[in-house]
Order: structure tokens, then C-alpha cells, then sequence
């Protein structure tokens, strides 16, 4: 993923992609200026990684019921992932308390009730920040700053089915909508 200066001058220095996660726009064109200076700096062309994005995809016809599934017990313990800046800006503290927990979540230490308690402190700002969710057309509005920015490929990792089971078919067939819709982007 390449966010931190030590990281993002080695991805530059060697990588050929670079697949950010939990940015937004802004941060992702400050970070990809930084990971092509790095590039030029090894002595490589600017642009040797590619400039991709992971996004993690809530999708339905409907805006409100894609925004109701961000409230799923399983999505909310996937956001226990985030790192402490993300529930800073969502006016919060991280329910782990050992800071990002994408290296500190290991989910066999908590009991049933210590990982309910940590789902449900996850505030609802975060979880509208660490998701790309809505309609498809949502979605496509969402990843045009990361496009202007110069993403130049998206990973979507559809995870509708861990709001709602039942979505699993129907998000499928949305997340194909979203794929040209972004096509379609100039």
C-alpha cells in the first residue's frame, strides 16, 4: 500500500504499482507526487509504478440501502482495521487500543464480547470514510477525484454481501455498472 515516507520512497525506488488504501483525493495526489519523485530520484521514469487504488465497494440501487448496510456487524469489524489517524477524523478514538489495526487486530485475542464492544465504538463517520458506497453512479462520482488525481487502475473489492448476505448476486451485477461507469470517465 505504500503510505508512509520510508515505504513510498522504496515503492518508487522499485515497485511497479502502487495500491493505496483509506485516502482520499487530496492525500492520494500528495502521496502519488511523492511516490514519483522517489521514482525519478532512483533514477527511474516517473511514472514506472502504476497508480492504483483499493477500494473497498458497498454498492445497491438505492443510496439508503447501501448506507444502511455500512451499520453491519461484519463490515464494522473489517473498519477495526483502520488505522488511529482514520478515527481521528471521524472525532474518535480506536476502539484497539495498540493504534492502527491493520497490524494490531488479531481478531482470536478478543473475546465475543470485547470484538462486539469494539464493532459497535466504531463511529458511523469512519465507516462512511473507509467505504466506497451507494449506487453505482455513487460509487463512479467517488473515484473521479482519485482518476483526476491520476489513478490510473482501482481494485474493487466488493464487500456488499458482509452488510447484507442477500446482496451477494445483485452487488455482482452492480459492481459490473461501476466498471462502466468508469470506463466511461474522461
Amino acid at each position: 500500500a505504500a503510505h508512509r515516507p520510508r515505504v513510498l520512497a522504496a515503492a518508487g525506488r522499485l515497485a511497479d504499482g502502487w495500491l493505496p488504501i483509506l485516502v482520499d483525493p487530496a492525500e492520494y495526489a500528495r502521496l502519488l507526487g511523492d511516490l514519483r519523485a522517489a521514482s525519478i530520484a532512483a533514477g527511474r521514469p516517473s511514472d514506472a509504478a502504476t497508480a492504483g487504488l483499493f477500494a473497498w465497494i458497498v454498492v445497491d440501487e438505492d443510496r439508503d440501502v447501501a448506507e444502511a448496510m455500512l451499520d453491519g456487524l461484519l463490515l464494522r469489524l473489517v473498519a477495526l482495521t483502520a488505522p488511529a489517524e482514520e478515527y481521528a477524523l471521524a472525532g474518535a478514538e480506536p476502539p484497539i487500543d495498540e493504534g492502527w489495526g491493520l497490524l494490531h487486530y488479531v481478531p482470536t485475542r478478543f473475546t465475543r464480547e470485547q470484538a462486539l464492544a469494539a464493532a459497535a465504538a466504531v463511529p458511523p463517520a469512519l465507516l462512511r470514510r473507509h467505504y466506497m458506497w451507494g449506487t453505482p453512479d455513487d460509487i463512479v462520482e467517488r473515484l473521479r477525484p482519485f482518476q483526476q488525481a491520476g489513478m490510473e487502475h482501482v481494485y474493487l473489492a466488493n464487500v456488499t454481501a458482509l452488510g447484507d448476505p442477500s446482496k451477494a448476486a445483485s452487488s455482482g451485477a452492480l459492481l459490473t455498472d461501476v466498471l462502466h461507469g468508469l470506463r466511461r470517465l474522461p
